[in-house]
């Protein structure tokens, strides 16, 4: 089933669905949200004002971004979905740790101010809250978001994600964070790690008329 207007701003709502088996054969979906293929890269996908056909899959991109009434969605499983609203923009970020890395919400944000979009509100969908991750990652990340764990670390993406998005200006009032964690709450969402690997979780953002 749908969870419609999980949260919203007045004029965005948040879509969500949590059986990945269902979404893949979900027509619905798929005729009514423009996706891409994610590649965990660095690629923005600009929804233009003449695209009128959604779900571009044949595109290669980890985040969309529109300043139109274009709904935009994502898969996924253990990842981070960031929804980002501005005054007429919005964006979706599938945030992994080789896209936090490679500064993909970054570069997202950058496509907000070129379009002198000021942020004003942002939705952190459920996520694995803690991911397994090597040594070799203390060199990735700021020390305070690693958690020793034995011989790795646990890496705290959601307040990773949240740094960098006040360090660049958005209030902590903006933001939303979803608190169900993928990984201790199977019965609810489809994770990488207990799950078959082919489910997906899909996140949708569209503008709607709240009354």
């Amino acid at each position: 089933m749908y969870k419609i207007q999980l949260w919203s701003d007045r004029e965005v709502c948040v879509y969500g669905k949590e059986d990945g088996n269902a979404v893949e054969k979900d027509h619905v979906v798929h005729n009514n949200f423009f996706s891409v293929t994610q590649t965990h890269g660095t690629g923005i996908f600009v929804v233009e004002k003449n695209e009128f056909r959604p779900w571009k899959l044949h595109h290669e991109a980890d985040a969309l971004f529109t300043i139109y009434d274009k709904p935009l969605g994502v898969y996924v499983a253990d990842c981070l979905p960031v929804v980002l609203v501005g005054n007429n923009a919005q964006a979706i970020v599938h945030c992994s740790r080789k896209t936090i890395h490679n500064w993909l919400l970054q570069s997202t944000l950058q496509l907000f101010h070129r379009h002198n979009e000021v942020i004003t509100a942002v939705y952190l969908w459920p996520s694995i809250r803690h991911y397994e991750v090597g040594e070799e990652f203390d060199h990735y990340f700021p020390e305070s978001f690693l958690h020793p764990y034995g011989d790795k670390y646990l890496f705290d993406m959601p307040s990773y994600v949240i740094s960098i998005l006040t360090a660049r200006g958005v209030s902590h009032g903006a933001i939303v964070v979803d608190p169900w964690c993928t990984w201790t709450h199977t019965d609810k969402f489809r994770g990488w790690r207990k799950w078959d690997k082919t489910e997906r979780n899909f996140v949708g953002v569209r503008r709607c008329l709240i009354k």
